[in-house]
């Protein structure tokens, strides 16, 4: 075998392998160091581990694609939706993948057959955050809001039951789009980030708005409570991630902090 020839199988052997629907999964060796796969598709929004870390679900401009972790092929290509794919969540069992898109839904689907169980309905403007409770009994749609000049008015949260779709309540209050909503791990407060700067902590159980945080300078793009509940960490566009005590906050006067 000529040297032409055997540079022609090498180099074959590094082309990235073509998964189904067109994305792309790179291996080693042309991959950084430490990296064990690359995709490479149209706009990524956001992305979510199953819980049992078997599967990854990425969200990005044309729908929604879930990887098999062991090899990361491709298994599913989800699509549906009208506009950009925002935001996806798997519930505690992994049974169901919530997903929330610039054309103003929240779809539920099945990840596992690749059924579209159920289209919901409500959100005026773009569905920004979805996120399940650690029970699989609820769901929380953060949305954008209408633009009027500097002002942005409608931003809203919807709680949703995952078995039936019905819409249980909206909570209202910030005056920017929600980027955020995550449960604590007792299910009982949802907390909230918004591009109004703000994070509001709320009690599921009755809708109630608990309390108002402070301390960012701009959008609030990220929250997450600690495993046991003790903490919360909020990332915004002005660089800084603040962490909060959630005791030392619950003793705050006035609701806010």
């Amino acid at each position: 075998m000529g040297n032409t020839t055997i540079a022609t199988v090498f180099m074959c052997l590094l082309i990235p392998a073509v998964c189904p629907h067109g994305i792309l999964a790179q291996v080693p060796p042309n991959l950084p160091e430490g990296v064990k796969a690359r995709f490479s598709t149209s706009d990524i929004f956001d992305l979510a581990y199953s819980p049992d870390g078997e599967r990854l679900a990425i969200a990005h401009a044309g729908g929604i694609r879930i990887y098999d972790t062991s090899g990361y092929r491709e298994t599913a290509f989800l699509t549906g939706h009208t506009a950009d794919v925002t935001s996806v969540a798997f519930s505690p069992t992994g049974g169901i993948l919530a997903s929330g898109s610039r054309d103003n839904t929240v779809r539920l689907w099945n990840p596992l057959t690749e059924e579209h169980k159920r289209t919901l309905t409500g959100h005026a403007h773009w569905v920004l955050s979805v996120s399940i409770s650690p029970d699989g009994q609820t769901l929380a749609s953060g949305s954008d809001g209408e633009r009027d000049g500097g002002s942005i008015f409608g931003a809203e949260i919807r709680l949703w039951n995952t078995a039936t779709g019905a819409h249980k309540r909206t909570l209202t209050g910030h005056t920017g789009g929600v980027g955020s909503v995550s449960f604590s791990p007792d299910g009982g407060t949802l907390v909230s980030g918004s591009m109004d700067n703000s994070i509001r902590l709320w009690d599921i159980s009755t809708g109630t708005h608990k309390q108002t945080l402070t301390g960012h300078t701009s959008n609030v793009v990220s929250v997450a409570f600690s495993p046991d509940g003790s903490e919360m960490g909020s990332g915004s566009a002005d660089g800084v991630v603040l962490i909060w005590d959630i005791a030392a906050i619950a003793d705050a006067p006035g609701g806010t902090r």
